[in-house]
């Protein structure tokens, strides 16, 4: 009989690791010259865990290659197709005859993205047909009796929020706030998700702090708290986090042209060396804290004079790009912000797809924070915190479906090194760094009848602390531990494990149940190196030996 039952886990777990992994998906980018070819990559695909990718067109070759492999596919309608999009249905239906219907259902499209990031262009008459364009293809769908079985949405970047901090407090930005209801009814009504692109990444370049970093990469850090309700946040990536504490609702343009025309370049040269009580005059002095704005304390970063600098110096700056790198400078915003957005506005059955998220694994010799570690530690623990089906403390009890940036380096993109350094594979189809997504390291072995109640490691099978390790250091690992879905029961007064209480003892428990449910990926058990990886069972030394190991059994 107990042997029935465990092949009964086994099975359950085994069908979970086929299904649950759905929210996983990676964006496969083409501005490169040297990826391997389309069935190579749906063949390697397939011994991943990736249930999903994100294209940022519609090629052909890509599309077949996934054909019949069960792969989601969202495809994309580019910026410049959106005017005809929007004034012609005819091309819209076009569209979907040539790029839907030619492989449907083989190919399995389960999303269409209308234009990327079309708010942030600030081109008015482009935002204008954005919707209608949306609109023009869901009706071609409809027609063709793919409606409600191909969605359709657009790609946002997280300037649409004004407000972030507290995640609570979230706010779409009133510029945008006419057009977003516009189309998060559109997509209510669809049942279509809001895509967004949040990157922890460009937060933590603008404060680079140690403890920024931990908070970005899902390591132990000491978490923050939500003044609005109280809930502590253990990870960039569900709550968000501003630059400094500018929450204000700023008409970021209108500022921004209000200065360029109110000062000269020579100014701005001196205003980089200025003080912080110098800066804060200088910028209060030119409205830039006046608009709508209270409470408001904000020294702002050098980099953000320097950009306004260039703007003068060089008349063909695009001011778009610099509105863009301002928005990385001043502000990140992250899941949960944009859910209290989203309920803000009575929109609480829209669902949020991340379409974009990563961390680059090197770049130039001045950027701060690329690195194969980081980029191990960000995509391998955020792939961790979606299979713990943890949520977010808004969304809690789900994962929600997120693309990671990117499958292939893109080797012809413009900018700094990082821009194309996001790979996680090379173009001869190895990995860059593991991140626990090749199926080999997720299929659990058979199970067998235990000679005890304690299982038997594959690899290094416990993870443990560090010997000198402060109280204080585990204690931190103790509760990131438990903040990630793990149960932290067995530890509390009265439970099978509590004895002996002590940090040690409760933070050995949690650092490795934690690494087991996570794929027993080496990097999971790190905890900001306060932990190690052992053969020797750390139930026999620390806790309640038959209570723990049997915990462990029947969970893993």
């Amino acid at each position: 009989m107990a042997f029935a039952i465990l092949i009964f886990l086994y099975l359950l777990q085994s069908c979970n690791l086929a299904s649950s992994e759905s929210f996983i998906g990676v964006n496969y980018g083409q501005v490169a010259d040297n990826l391997p070819s389309p069935s190579a990559t749906a063949k390697l695909l397939q011994s991943t865990a990736v249930q999903k990718v994100r294209l940022y067109g519609a090629d052909p070759a890509i599309i077949r290659a996934l054909a019949n492999t069960g792969i989601g596919i969202v495809i994309g309608a580019a910026n410049g197709e959106i005017p005809a999009l929007a004034s012609d249905p005819n091309f819209a239906t076009q569209w979907i005859n040539s790029n839907v219907l030619t492989y449907y259902p083989a190919s399995k499209i389960i999303l269409i993205t209308v234009g990327n990031e079309v708010l942030l262009t600030n081109d008015q008459n482009l935002i204008s047909q954005l919707l209608p364009a949306m609109q023009n293809m869901q009706r071609a769908l409809s027609s063709a009796s793919l409606g409600g079985k191909v969605k359709v949405s657009t790609v946002h970047s997280m300037a649409i929020l004004s407000r972030s901090d507290p995640p609570s407090s979230g706010l779409f930005n009133p510029a945008y706030q006419d057009t977003m209801r516009r189309l998060l009814q559109f997509q209510k009504d669809n049942g279509s998700p809001l895509a967004v692109n949040p990157y922890p990444f460009f937060a933590y370049q603008s404060d680079a702090r140690p403890e920024t970093l931990a908070f970005c990469l899902f390591q132990p850090n000491p978490g923050r708290v939500d003044s609005g309700n109280g809930i502590k946040y253990m990870n960039m990536f569900d709550a968000q986090r501003l630059n400094d504490t500018l929450t204000c609702e700023v008409d970021k343009q209108k500022a921004l042209q209000k200065f360029l025309s109110n000062f000269d370049h020579l100014a701005l040269v001196k205003a980089v060396s200025f003080s912080s009580a110098e800066k804060m005059i200088f910028w209060k002095a030119y409205d830039l804290r006046a608009l709508n704005c209270t409470d408001v304390t904000y020294v702002p970063d050098d980099r953000v004079a320097i950009a306004m600098i260039y703007a003068l110096i060089l008349p063909r700056f695009e001011l778009l790009g610099m509105l863009k790198m301002l928005a990385n400078l001043i502000r990140e915003h992250h899941v949960d912000a944009v859910r209290s957005a989203l309920n803000a506005m009575g929109f609480i059955d829209v669902e949020i797809v991340v379409a974009e998220t990563g961390w680059p694994y090197k770049g130039d010799s001045n950027e701060v924070g690329p690195g194969i570690e980081n980029a191990r530690a960000y995509n391998g623990n955020l792939v961790a915190h979606l299979r713990s089906m943890v949520g977010t403390p808004l969304m809690p009890g789900k994962s929600v479906d997120t693309y990671i940036f990117a499958l292939y380096d893109e080797d012809l993109k413009s900018g700094p090194a990082s821009e194309r350094s996001f790979g996680l594979l090379k173009p001869d189809l190895s990995v860059t760094y593991d991140i626990g997504l090749l199926k080999s390291s997720l299929t659990p072995s058979t199970p067998t009848t235990p000679v005890t109640p304690s299982p038997k490691p594959t690899t290094a099978g416990w993870c443990v602390p560090k010997a000198g390790v402060s109280d204080a250091q585990l204690q931190a690992s103790l509760d990131y531990a438990c903040g990630q879905g793990i149960d932290c029961g067995p530890i509390q007064p009265g439970g099978a494990c509590f004895e002996p209480n002590t940090v040690a003892s409760h933070a050995s428990y949690a650092m490795n149940l934690y690494y087991q449910k996570s794929a027993k990926n080496p990097w999971n058990c790190d905890f900001s190196e306060t932990a190690t990886l052992t053969l020797k069972n750390p139930s026999k030394s620390h806790f309640n030996s038959n209570a723990i190991s049997l915990h462990i059994y029947l969970q893993f």
